[in-house]
């Protein structure tokens, strides 16, 4: 877990110097790329020839195929607001989906257990939106979903999304209560 400002800005840092340094090095057919943040021995170097220094359990996941994209999948649970503030922190939001590939490669790669992303209806019932006010046009919703916890009070009110492991990635959304405890996906363009 990221503790202070200086480690967040270690993780943006090294994200940009690692897409670069992947970028000319590698061809952009790779699907994505992990990075274990113990390991500092295969971080590329910065200007400076130091290697990243970042304090920091958690794997950052690279997709340089998308443009290169910095995910950052959670090791704690809390709250969608939380896993908001907690990727603002890092200077990145939850993660904004907006096509296919980007939704194989969470699947894929990174979704261990059912994780937020940026997508709610909270200002408007049924009007999805992402977390930067755009409107949702690409849906990768389970079957029957979102159908706000089938209006069960033991569900309450289902206006966050999650996406799902062990699904077929085009349909692995679910809405579930925003107090719910879950980890989240942190996305960030470079």
């Amino acid at each position: 877990m990221l503790t202070n400002n200086s480690e967040c800005s270690c993780i943006s840092t090294f994200c940009q110097r690692l897409c670069t340094y992947k970028t000319k090095e590698t061809e952009l057919s790779l699907s994505g790329y992990a990075v274990d943040m113990k390991e500092q021995n295969h971080l590329p170097s910065d200007q400076t020839g130091q290697n990243s220094t970042c304090n920091s359990t958690s794997t950052i996941y690279i997709n340089l195929v998308l443009g290169c994209s910095c995910y950052f999948l959670s090791v704690q649970s809390g709250s969608w607001g939380k896993g908001r503030q907690d990727c603002r922190a890092r200077g990145a939001d939850l993660v904004i989906i907006d096509s296919l590939k980007e939704q194989e490669f969470l699947t894929k790669d990174i979704v261990k257990q059912e994780s937020w992303i940026g997508l709610t209806d909270r200002n408007n019932e049924m009007t999805w939106k992402w977390i930067d006010g755009t409107p949702l046009t690409l849906k990768f919703w389970q079957k029957g979903q979102p159908d706000k916890g089938n209006g069960n009070p033991k569900w309450g009110e289902e206006d966050c999304a999650v996406i799902q492991p062990g699904m077929k990635a085009d349909e692995n959304w679910n809405d579930l209560r925003c107090d719910a405890s879950r980890p989240w996906i942190c996305g960030k363009a470079l």
